[in-house]
């Protein structure tokens, strides 16, 4: 319960700093803006703001904080295309929402590859896609820098519905760099394959807490799994109060050459054709958590100790829960209210085109 209030505590402060009023050419405001900024990177690294935009960016080497924009129907060769060279570059993407997205390539909302770092915050991101198969990324592809410290995160995100048009292998990829993954959902994908993510980080630990994946499915079946983690001999995989529901898949967790722990975690009414857990190469530890199936199929090397026999038992997957749950309600409510605001301004401008080529031809 400790790690619960901890994290209860730090998430509360995190957005009582975030939420400070916004006041016009005033001190406060380039406090609320540096404050996000110099949460993940240092403080005296300049950027070049993004701000309440819905073009595509494809910037080149340079830092970019990305807020408040919202990506529509329009964008069919992805949101934001990074690609760089350099292990300087820095990206931020806050408070910034997809919405059917797509892609030829990689990342049918974001693309980011193969140096810097990139931390995603506060992100929505409904029916992304590729319109290619056997592309990675269907909603994102994040490629950064092969060192320990360097960034590679999905924060307080939701991502829902990706893949609808069942093209595309694996959902989100992060490659390289600290991997974290945490109080975020995804939810309702459909990829062609891996419909969760892809997790590969060689030399750095990666982790992913507080988090719910429900209702994701290969569609056709698949021999995937929808949560893969692949070739980091080097560092360990932790799972931590993190529920996996409804869940369609020829596995369900599958590990290549990946130490992998999950602990505290939830499970439950999931349809896996095959294998729960596949440890090929690499050792699954599930521990102290909750598995609906009286005996769970496993092949290699899998070790299933302390298992929760009643859900009610373990509070800490019900606080996770209600977390996510708060979390997606906010998320929900500005995502429909800002596609409302992108709809009609979608009309407006369809109706000042009309306008204009009948005075043209008046």
């Amino acid at each position: 319960m400790i790690k619960v209030e901890s994290l209860v505590w730090t998430l509360f402060l995190r957005n009582s700093y975030r939420h400070l009023p916004k006041f016009a050419n005033t001190s406060s405001c380039s406090i609320y803006f540096s404050y996000e900024w110099n949460e993940f990177y240092a403080r005296d690294l300049s950027n070049t703001p993004y701000e309440n935009n819905s073009s595509k960016l494809s910037p080149g080497d340079q830092n970019y904080y990305v807020k408040s924009c919202l990506f529509s129907e329009n964008i069919n060769s992805g949101a934001i295309n990074f690609t760089t060279k350099q292990d300087t570059t820095k990206l931020l993407v806050d408070e910034t929402q997809f919405l059917n997205c797509s892609n030829s390539g990689q990342g049918g909302s974001l693309y980011f590859s193969s140096e810097g770092e990139c931390v995603q915050d506060r992100i929505i991101s409904d029916s992304s896609k590729v319109t290619t198969t056997y592309t990675y990324g269907v909603y994102c592809y994040s490629d950064v820098s092969d060192k320990e410290s360097f960034q590679n995160k999905i924060l307080s995100s939701s991502i829902t519905k990706s893949g609808e048009n069942n093209l595309g292998d694996v959902n989100i990829y992060l490659k390289n760099g600290k991997i974290n993954f945490t109080n975020s959902n995804i939810s309702h994908s459909k990829c062609k394959g891996i419909s969760v993510s892809c997790f590969e980080s060689y030399l750095s630990d990666s982790k992913v807490l507080f988090s719910i994946f429900y209702d994701n499915k290969d569609k056709p079946p698949s021999d995937a799994a929808s949560v893969y983690l692949f070739y980091s001999p080097s560092s360990t995989i932790l799972f931590e109060a993190t529920n996996f529901q409804n869940i369609t898949d020829f596995c369900l967790v599958y590990a290549y050459k990946s130490p992998t722990n999950l602990t505290n975690c939830c499970f439950s009414n999931n349809k896996i054709s095959q294998y729960y857990f596949y440890g090929d190469s690499a050792k699954i530890t599930v521990d102290r958590c909750f598995i609906d199936e009286v005996d769970p199929k496993t092949t290699y090397t899998v070790e299933i100790t302390n298992r929760i026999q009643y859900l009610s038992n373990i509070d800490v997957c019900e606080i996770s829960y209600a977390l996510g749950y708060q979390n997606i309600n906010k998320f929900n409510k500005e995502y429909f209210e800002n596609i409302e605001k992108a709809r009609k301004y979608i009309n407006f401008s369809n109706i000042s085109t009309n306008f204009i080529n009948f005075t043209l031809n008046t």
